[in-house]
């Protein structure tokens, strides 16, 4: 006998996190053995189970190790998309201004390259990771001259029509450590505001209309 196939019924615990939209999702999974046990070989009959090594039900034949490493690969790999995107847009916009410059000596729309370029910025101004989800790794730092230089990481989310923001250290009451998004901005009622969670020992955010900064509000 080359093959068989081990059966053990059980079941399976979940665990769920409340993410930054205010939506459930599945964290971890488990699968909890049960007493039952069956043996069958490749023809489906019943067998005494050969000699073999034991595999754990980890629900995955990756190595913790190896599910961390894919997962920061993916979130990696979208940040790096982001500021991929947004170089290409720079440099089109250099390059079309360029061009503009020199008048009637060049017709821009003679140019294919520059019109390709346009073209993929265009077609990937959505972009979107593989969640569904855009990150963007950036810093903030100190801008007090008199003090010293400070760098702080900032992860901004952008999902389901909202925009999060994840300073480092930072987060809010219902979140885990390291999860948690105190800032955020989005459309309510047709109108733009402010989510920030400004003490992390209570649920109540403050929230800012944002209304009153529209441009064509302005008077003078």
């Amino acid at each position: 006998m080359e093959k068989f196939t081990k059966i053990t019924v059980g079941f399976v615990t979940q665990s769920y996190e409340k993410n930054a939209a205010g939506k459930f999702i599945c964290t971890g999974q488990e699968f909890i053995a049960g007493d039952q046990v069956d043996y069958e070989n490749i023809d489906g009959n019943t067998i005494t189970p050969p000699e073999h090594d034991y595999q754990p039900f980890n629900m995955s034949l990756l190595s913790d190790a190896e599910i961390a490493t894919n997962q920061s690969m993916k979130t990696k790999l979208g940040f790096l998309e982001a500021q991929l995107l947004e170089a290409c847009k720079v440099i089109t916009s250099y390059t079309t201004d360029l061009l503009y410059r020199l008048d009637d000596q060049v017709n821009i729309g003679d140019v294919e390259e520059l019109q390709q370029a346009k073209d993929v910025v265009g077609r990937y101004a959505n972009l979107e990771t593989q969640s569904g989800k855009l990150l963007i790794e950036c810093f903030i730092s100190e801008q007090c001259s008199e003090l010293p230089c400070k760098k702080l990481s900032v992860n901004i989310m952008a999902e389901s029509g909202k925009i999060w923001v994840q300073p480092l250290g930072y987060g809010d009451k219902t979140s885990a450590d390291g999860h948690g998004w105190p800032i955020g901005l989005e459309i309510w009622q047709g109108r733009l505001r402010l989510v920030v969670f400004d003490d992390i020992n209570t649920e109540d955010p403050q929230i800012i209309d944002m209304e009153k900064t529209r441009e064509d509000s302005r008077t003078d």
